[in-house]
């Protein structure tokens, strides 16, 4: 099951623009980087390349199957000097390995990983959640829905070496989203109630082109 949201479109991208005295963006002022089509982007931020936790997360990578294919962006927040080579990796060409070279915090360590991905989807894994089976391709074939934004999942989360599935999001009062469609302006005006998010918002797969359009996550160390 999945949740498929709708909430980002060019119109309010342009008003925006306006009210903010900047020129319209046309295609040549505003280009994003060549992707692959069909190619899912999974992107992990880790402070610990050695962490046993990044070994779960990649075999759950690997029960995805072959159905969707996918590239693992791996990015190390931390400097050179405490770079590991995790031996368990392998030779596996679909995972792609990088070092910030400094302590930049991990919304930043996600846009560093953003500007390599090449897939035209984007998803969203913490160094210590572990995908469900089939995840990738659930959110791939939800977003075949071309007016959707970005859809959400559910991930097992690793607390303390243990998996479970709870999370915080679903004690937050007014929750309970249905799966399926939901309606544009749902979340953000459940955001601006309740000061957060209705749902886990590292399990989401996104719209490449939508992530680029809002400029990333935001670039504070202590705060995503």
């Amino acid at each position: 099951h999945t949740r498929c949201l709708s909430d980002w479109s060019s119109d309010v991208c342009s008003s925006d623009r306006k009210l903010k005295g900047l020129p319209e963006r046309t295609n040549d002022a505003f280009s994003i980087p060549p992707a692959e089509q069909d190619l899912v982007s999974v992107i992990t931020p880790t402070h610990d390349p050695d962490s046993p936790h990044l070994k779960d997360a990649y075999k759950g990578l690997l029960a995805q199957g072959d159905a969707i294919p996918w590239e693992w962006i791996l990015q190390f927040d931390g400097p050179e000097e405490d770079w590991v080579q995790p031996q368990w990796l392998g030779d596996d060409t679909r995972v792609k390995l990088e070092c910030n070279g400094t302590h930049w915090g991990f919304a930043m360590t996600r846009n560093r990983a953003l500007a390599r991905s090449r897939g035209t989807l984007v998803q969203t894994l913490d160094a210590d959640d572990i995908l469900l089976p089939k995840a990738l391709a659930v959110g791939f074939h939800a977003l075949q829905i071309e007016r959707l934004m970005y859809a959400v999942g559910r991930v097992i989360h690793l607390v303390d070496g243990n998996p479970s599935l709870e999370d915080d999001h679903e004690r937050l009062p007014g929750t309970g989203l249905p799966f399926g469609e939901i309606a544009a302006g749902v979340v953000p005006a459940y955001r601006e109630r309740y000061n957060n998010l209705p749902f886990f918002e590292n399990a989401i797969m996104w719209r490449r082109e939508a992530l680029f359009a809002y400029g990333g996550w935001t670039a504070l160390k202590v705060s995503e």
